[in-house]
């Protein structure tokens, strides 16, 4: 008589299994850690190819040794022969946002260039991407999926 306090019944029993399921199942919904937004900065390597005056588009390819380069064509005659360009891409988890920025020159109307090379030297091996490349000097945008990994060339246009 003397251990009846400690007495266990079944609704006993059945608050302390259902005190244990909440626990197991507030683990399960707890949302998985992200990382934080890491943003770099990516200068342009300016070049003139001849692209027609009117075709907007990226190329992103993937070399031997997983370097991923963006060639960006097309400016629409907002770029002359001392302007630049250049990216700020935000990476967050496998989302990569790209916000494109052109700086005009003031340069001469000859042999202005159409193309801007980038290296992003930021991306993994191996890992799944989702990119949206935005242009607000152009109102334009492309989003695309890929897996950085040798060999990768997708061609998207930029579209508004």
């Amino acid at each position: 008589m003397a251990l009846s306090w400690i007495a266990i019944g079944t609704v006993e029993l059945c608050v302390l299994g259902f005190i244990a399921a909440a626990a197991v199942i507030a683990l399960i919904m707890k949302p998985g850690s992200r990382n934080e937004a890491v943003t770099e900065f990516a200068a342009g390597l300016l070049s003139h190819e001849g692209v027609q005056a009117r075709s907007f588009g990226i190329e992103l390819t993937c070399h031997d040794d997983y370097s991923v380069v963006i060639k960006r064509q097309g400016f629409g005659g907002l770029l002359s022969s001392d302007g630049s360009v250049s990216l700020a891409i935000t990476i967050k988890d496998c989302d990569i946002t790209i916000e494109e920025r052109i700086i005009s020159g003031h340069g001469t109307s000859d042999d202005t260039p159409d193309t801007a090379t980038f290296n992003l030297t930021c991306l993994k091996p191996r890992l799944h991407y989702h990119l949206r490349y935005t242009s607000e000097a152009l109102s334009r945008s492309a989003t695309m999926s890929f897996t950085v990994a040798p060999g990768l060339s997708i061609v998207k246009e930029l579209v508004q």
